[in-house]
C-alpha cells in the first residue's frame, strides 16, 4: 500500500468513526442537531484538506506525515467528545468524569504531537544558528511539550476539577517558557 492509499484509508477510517458518533448523538439528543453537523462538517474538512494535500504533496514528492497525524489527532479527540457526550447523554458519565477524560485526551493528543515535532521541524541547514545548536533546540522542543502534554494530562487525572484547568495550563506555560528560555540560549550561542 502506498503513502497516499494509507493516508486514504486512515483518513477515511477516523472520519467514519466521528460522522457515526454525530449520528449517534443526532438520534440521542436530535434537539442538538446543528451541534453534530458542526462535529461531523469539521472532520469532512479535516479529512479533505488532508487527502487533498497527500495528493498533491504525492505529485510533489512531500512527505505529509505531519498531516496524515495531525487529522488522526483531531478525528481522536472529535471521536472522544463525542462518545463522552453520548455516554453522558445516557447517564453512564458524569460532567466531572467527562471533563477529566477530555483533558487528559488533550494532553496525550499534546504530548504525540511533541514526540513528532524534532521529526517535522525545518531541515538544520536553514536554522539562524549552528545545526548542532539547532538539533538540541529541536529535541529539547519535543521533548517539553511531551513533557507538557503529559503534565497537562496528569492534572486532569489528579487534581481537583476547580483546580485542573489551572494546573494543566500552568504546566503547559511552564513547557513553553522553558522552550522560548532555550532558544534565546541556542540563538545568542
Amino acid at each position: 500500500m502506498n503513502t497516499l492509499s494509507a493516508i486514504t484509508l486512515r483518513t477515511g477510517l477516523a472520519s467514519a468513526i466521528v460522522f457515526a458518533l454525530a449520528a449517534a448523538n443526532f438520534l440521542a439528543a436530535p434537539d442538538k442537531a446543528l451541534i453534530w453537523l458542526i462535529a461531523g462538517g469539521t472532520m469532512a474538512i479535516i479529512a479533505f484538506v488532508t487527502i487533498r494535500t497527500a495528493r498533491s504533496s504525492a505529485i510533489d514528492n512531500v512527505p505529509t506525515q505531519q498531516m496524515d497525524g495531525a487529522a488522526i489527532a483531531a478525528a481522536a479527540l472529535l471521536a472522544l467528545a463525542l462518545g463522552l457526550t453520548l455516554l453522558r447523554g445516557q447517564g453512564i458519565v458524569d460532567g466531572e468524569t467527562n471533563d477529566r477524560l477530555i483533558g487528559i485526551g488533550i494532553g496525550l493528543v499534546l504530548a504525540s504531537q511533541g514526540n513528532a515535532l524534532p521529526k517535522t521541524l525545518r531541515p538544520l541547514t536553514e536554522s539562524r544558528c549552528s545545526p548542532a545548536n539547532a538539533e538540541k533546540l529541536q529535541r529539547f522542543a519535543g521533548w517539553a511539550v511531551v513533557l507538557a502534554g503529559l503534565g497537562f494530562a496528569l492534572a486532569w487525572a489528579v487534581l481537583p476539577i476547580s483546580m485542573a484547568a489551572n494546573g494543566a495550563m500552568a504546566v503547559c506555560l511552564i513547557g513553553v517558557a522553558a522552550t522560548v528560555w532555550r532558544c534565546r540560549v541556542a540563538f545568542n550561542a
